[in-house]
């Protein structure tokens, strides 16, 4: 009996599915029609999109060409070139739409397209003939226009600097520029003016018929083309253009009417197919269903009655079995029973094992708790320690950082001010980048005056390291240079280099402890009336722009440190400049700066080319291009060494030094070699 449920059950799930198959193979092929139809509007809207390009290239030939010279003498534009391409596509366009079955079922007369296709050929023939009146009316010195320019330029040899050939001059020029009916008549005017003042002279008269003719030719070719009224060709190019905008919006409009009122109809019918379909296999399916529900319940209430009963041993089934398969799940129920019975049985005795077993986890985990809260609360007495030693750290830093920050006072305290700079070099910069909070670098200045000259004895120097250990040594060679040029009286660059290691030498040699130190320096002393720098250097020269050239003034290949030989005296280079050179003194931190793209040092090469590329601005220029420049060459990367550069421009004399400014040198009468 079963089993002839289920022949009916296929046979109606067979029926419908077949019929809903049917159904989605037409929805599918209504679909596929009607994307046919739509791709074939987007064409042709897509001719609307290339109307209006076409449009706008006609446009900017009139705006671009229209002033160009390059047009007039080659007959060569873009704008031709692209609309002539462009118009050849919108054809080409039109005559597959033209081929195409939706459209020709969509075109009801089948005229919209070819109507669109003449218009579209006018409308060309139109601008083609535009842009061959525009080359004959011509610009500047070509065409008409070049015309009226070669007989004003007679008239001009005949009457130079006549007051009537200025106006001529100036109402041609402003036609040219703006060709409307006021600047029109206005050169007429201007002509005129100049028959009537000029007219007895027969080679003027002449001309001035001659270039009233051309003007006239020239403002009937404005009329036809349309530049001054609405009636011209141009004008016609507009009309045209929007009426075949209006036909193809029109043609896609009703196109798209049509479409849609042809397949919401078929829409309709299929969804009334869909709904009868819908309605047939209920009713089928509830008069199958109704022959199985009864036993199928009766089923149902049987295991309700064994679950309430707590599956209860004792429960009986009222059930008969019987042939079918249903007949086989009451067997199958029978089944069931005795093993559910048995299974409550073994869990039962499972869930009391596994009881005990918990129990004896269970205080094993409380055990572990215990020595974890001992263990947390050994941690919570280390970390106050911690905290403690903590904030002592803590303090102990900040005291030395206010340290090192004082020391940055003293030692600025300590260097020239940028104001004793300033009033002692009007041009003149100073980038000094130290790389922790103090520096190893340092630079030094004293000006004073000998046998009625004034002179300048500047200095650049590069101590051991950076940080603090750089700035003690940085402070130990400024005092240093103040004893040896103020107390010694000592004005030569080399003596100074040479009493500064001696120096250096018996105070840090003092004591059993070796120190690797050194120091390297750049001073020059700079004379002013003799226009001479004497320079001496250990390991650090000086640069001299000269003339756009570079100048490098060397001094000795060794440092101011213990391990060079006391024998070996430091030198003095004099050289000469001249009246706006430049003297640049640095320290290595900027050449050895490691950045660029590929992580390379930056060079004195790059650092000379750059001081030859800057070199005619102003100093506080160069000063902001020279910072720049190393900020981009480093990047994100760390700045390895503090960075001193010093430029200043040459004068041959200096603002008088006042007597208080002067330094006790002012007495020394020590000749200069």
């Amino acid at each position: 009996m079963f089993r002839r449920f289920k022949v009916q059950m296929l046979l109606v799930f067979g029926t419908f599915l077949l019929i809903f198959a049917a159904m989605i193979l037409i929805n599918n092929l209504l679909y596929i029609k009607k994307e046919r139809i739509n791709k074939s509007i987007d064409e042709i809207s897509r001719i609307q999109i290339m109307l209006h390009k076409d449009i706008l290239l006609m446009n900017n030939f009139y705006l671009y060409e229209s002033r160009n010279i390059d047009f007039y003498r080659t007959k060569n534009s873009r704008y031709l070139a692209e609309h002539h391409q462009l118009f050849r596509q919108i054809n080409n366009y039109i005559r597959q739409l033209q081929n195409k079955p939706e459209i020709r079922r969509l075109d009801k007369d089948d005229q919209s397209l070819a109507r669109i296709e003449k218009m579209l050929k006018e409308f060309s023939d139109t601008f083609y003939k535009i842009v061959l009146l525009m080359s004959t009316r011509g610009y500047e010195s070509s065409g008409l226009e070049g015309e009226l320019v070669l007989y004003y330029e007679q008239l001009s040899d005949l009457r130079h600097g006549m007051a009537e050939i200025r106006n001529l001059k100036q109402a041609q020029q402003l036609f040219f520029n703006n060709n409307s009916s006021e600047n029109y008549l206005f050169l007429k005017s201007a002509v005129n003016n100049l028959v009537e003042k000029e007219g007895g002279h027969p080679d003027i008269a002449a001309i001035c018929r001659q270039y009233m003719m051309v003007l006239d030719n020239l403002g009937k070719l404005d009329a036809e083309i349309g530049y001054r009224f609405d009636d011209g060709l141009k004008y016609k190019t507009v009309v045209l253009s929007n009426e075949i905008l209006k036909s193809v919006s029109k043609f896609v409009t009703e196109a798209e009417h049509r479409r849609d009122k042809t397949f919401h109809r078929m829409q309709s019918s299929l969804m009334l197919l869909y709904l009868l379909s819908g309605i047939l296999f209920i009713i089928f399916s509830f008069q199958i269903a109704a022959r199985m529900v009864g036993r199928i319940s009766a089923i149902a209430k049987t295991i309700e009655s064994f679950v309430a009963s707590d599956f209860s041993v004792g429960h009986q089934f009222t059930l008969k079995e019987t042939n079918d398969e249903i007949g086989g799940l009451i067997g199958n129920l029978r089944v069931m029973h005795s093993r559910i019975v048995t299974l409550i049985g073994n869990f039962k005795a499972s869930v009391e094992e596994q009881t005990l077993a918990l129990q004896q986890q269970n205080q094993m985990i409380e055990q572990k708790n215990a020595e974890i809260h001992h263990q947390m609360k050994q941690l919570s007495v280390k970390n106050a320690e911690i905290e403690m030693h903590l904030d002592t750290l803590n303090r102990k830093n900040r005291y030395i950082l206010d340290s090192i920050n004082f020391a940055k006072l003293i030692q600025e305290a300590m260097l020239p001010s940028a104001h004793n700079l300033e009033s002692r070099f009007a041009e003149s910069f100073l980038i000094y980048l130290p790389k922790d909070i103090v520096s190893g670098d340092f630079y030094w200045m004293k000006e004073f005056r000998e046998a009625e000259k004034e002179y300048t004895l500047i200095a650049v120097a590069d101590s051991t390291g950076h940080g603090v250990p750089g700035a003690l040594m940085s402070m130990l060679g400024i005092a240093f240079l103040n004893e040896i040029v103020v107390r010694e009286r000592t004005i030569e660059p080399d003596k100074i280099l040479n009493k500064l290691r001696s120096h250096i030498n018996n105070c840090l040699n003092s004591g059993s402890n070796y120190l690797d130190y050194g120091m390297d320096m750049a001073i020059c002393l700079i004379d002013y009336s003799a226009m001479k720098i004497h320079f001496a250097g250990a390991k650090r020269p000086a640069y001299l722009l000269h003339q756009g050239e570079i100048i490098i003034i060397d001094g000795q290949n060794r440092s101011i440190c213990r391990t060079g030989s006391s024998n070996h005296e430091f030198i003095k280079v004099v050289v000469d400049y001249a009246v706006n050179d430049q003297l640049y003194l640095f320290t290595d931190g900027i050449v050895d700066q490691i950045g660029g793209p590929t992580g390379s040092k930056y060079m004195k090469k790059r650092f000379k080319d750059h001081l030859k590329s800057i070199s005619g601005k102003p100093m506080n220029i160069q000063k902001i291009e020279m910072h720049q420049q190393f900020l981009s060459w480093k990047g994100t990367r760390e700045q390895l060494d503090d960075i001193t550069v010093l430029g200043l421009r040459l004068t041959s004399a200096v603002p008088l030094i006042s007597d208080a400014a002067l330094s006790p040198l002012e007495a020394i009468h020590t000749p200069l070699n």
